[in-house]
């Protein structure tokens, strides 16, 4: 059975390596080092691949791709993937109305305003969150080799169910992966988190990818407002 949560954990222990090796290179804009070092880990490292077979390797593989996703990397390792969305969430949400954080207590204060920080206090959420990585890093339908092969280990180690693997693979029908991912969005705050994760994941973006957000924002009840003020709080 898929775990969501521990995919998650995977991620956070992919990200704190990353965030090594991104931290090495001198410049976190120069990500693709850690990228090679990361397949090559999936490929190769039995630790990696020990965590539903490095599915948490897919999701951060998304996470490099883009800038916002790099910038990100160091938070998933110190605090995990679910609080470091939401308070980038959080953060953007008070930059709309023109207030401060405070770094030092922004997942703390994000959790009081209602925005999940906690994969465990809410599983559905949780599996949310993986599903909407997923589908934005699989939006522009391309799944290389690598990936192919990590999924099907997934499905072997892990003993996931058909349904499982192909929402790892990025089969599952768009709309059925939309109706899901809005179900878990239980209040607003849910739905920027979750937007939040889908351009993080979706990297530079192509007509397929930008086209897959417009529904993801239809989905999940935002506004143009909304969903530019978060692609720009994800940029920074």
């Amino acid at each position: 059975m898929l775990d969501a949560r521990k995919i998650l954990a995977d991620l956070q222990h992919q990200a704190e390596r990353a965030a090594r090796d991104i931290e090495e290179s001198g410049a976190i804009d120069k990500a693709t080092k850690a990228a090679g070092d990361l397949r090559e880990r999936l490929k190769t490292d039995p630790q990696a691949q020990a965590v539903a077979a490095g599915a948490g390797g897919l999701l951060l593989l998304g996470l490099l791709g883009s800038r916002g996703g790099r910038r990100l990397v160091g938070d998933i390792a110190q605090t995990g993937a679910v609080a470091a969305l939401g308070a980038l969430a959080y953060k953007t949400w008070m930059d709309r109305h023109g207030k401060r954080v405070d770094e030092k207590t922004i997942v703390r204060d994000a959790e009081a305003s209602g925005f999940p920080i906690d994969p465990a206090s809410d599983p559905d959420f949780a599996l949310a969150v993986v599903r909407t990585m997923l589908a934005a890093a699989y939006a522009d339908g391309v799944i290389d080799a690598h990936e192919q092969r990590v999924i099907d280990g997934a499905k072997a180690k892990a003993q996931i169910t058909e349904d499982e693997r192909r929402m790892l693979a990025g089969e599952v029908p768009e709309a059925e992966t939309l109706r899901l991912i809005a179900a878990a969005a239980k209040t607003p705050h849910h739905a920027s988190e979750l937007y939040a994760a889908a351009v993080l994941s979706a990297g530079e973006l192509n007509d397929r990818e930008s086209d897959f957000l417009r529904k993801l924002a239809d989905a999940l009840g935002l506004d143009a407002d909304e969903t530019k003020a978060l692609r720009h709080g994800v940029a920074i």
